[in-house]
């Protein structure tokens, strides 16, 4: 049971990193200073019903559910890019100024309800 966790983990590693790479993202040589979504002493509030669907989506993405159809109540719950930015950089997550591109990866999975929203507007215009 235990090699089936760690492949499980590993694979939705690759999901991850084919799902940045798909949407153009990767080493792009950005920091968190060159972030065009938040700049360092940006302060933006998080609602708990984003804080608790960014870290509902980190464990289910965790548990092995592909990356997009992890992440997508996470977008939906969040209102803006700056938002989600935010729930993510809590948690500990960092995307390297790829927030855009993500979002808009994710975003473009969705129906065209979720793709009309003002965060996927928002990431698709940006990424």
């Amino acid at each position: 049971m235990r090699r089936r966790g760690t492949c499980l983990i590993r694979l939705a590693a690759v999901a991850v990193a084919g799902l940045l790479v798909a949407c153009g993202g990767g080493d792009s040589g950005e920091s968190a200073e060159d972030d065009p979504v938040l700049r360092p002493g940006d302060r933006v509030t998080v609602s708990q019903g984003c804080r608790d669907a960014f870290d509902a989506s980190h464990m289910r993405e965790s548990g092995g559910e592909p990356t997009a159809q992890a992440f997508l109540s996470s977008i939906q719950a969040c209102a803006t890019l700056a938002e989600w930015s935010s729930a993510a950089r809590e948690a500990g997550t960092r995307l390297n100024g790829q927030e855009p591109r993500f979002v808009n990866g994710v975003c473009a999975t969705a129906d065209a309800t979720t793709q009309a929203t003002a965060i996927c507007v928002q990431a698709r215009a940006e990424a």
